[in-house]
């Protein structure tokens, strides 16, 4: 990753478990840093899953310099129907 313009992070599973918390995503991004040879900007990017008007998770993220959040649609996290409505309810903020 750190020859690239950034990372995207697999930091959920389709149980909806969270495989990295944002102070392991420190750690990591940390090393990737330390690996970069210059300056340029660095996409993080993390997925979860999040209620309508729940920011707190994307929120943590981004606190620790992920600049993108990616909301996990999974089958196991409701049906068709259910997941269209989240899609439609847009970003948390």
């Amino acid at each position: 990753a750190a020859k690239w313009d950034g990372w995207v992070i697999g930091t959920i599973y389709e149980q909806q478990n969270i495989t990295l918390t944002p102070a392991q995503v420190v750690e990591r991004v940390t090393t990737i840093r330390s690996h970069r040879t210059d300056d340029t900007p660095f996409a993080i990017a993390v997925s979860g899953v999040t209620a309508p008007g729940n920011a707190a998770l994307p929120q943590a993220y981004a606190a620790v310099g992920a600049t993108w959040w990616f909301e996990t649609i999974f089958a196991s996290r409701g049906s068709h129907a259910e997941m269209l409505a989240r899609i439609e309810a847009g970003p948390p903020r």
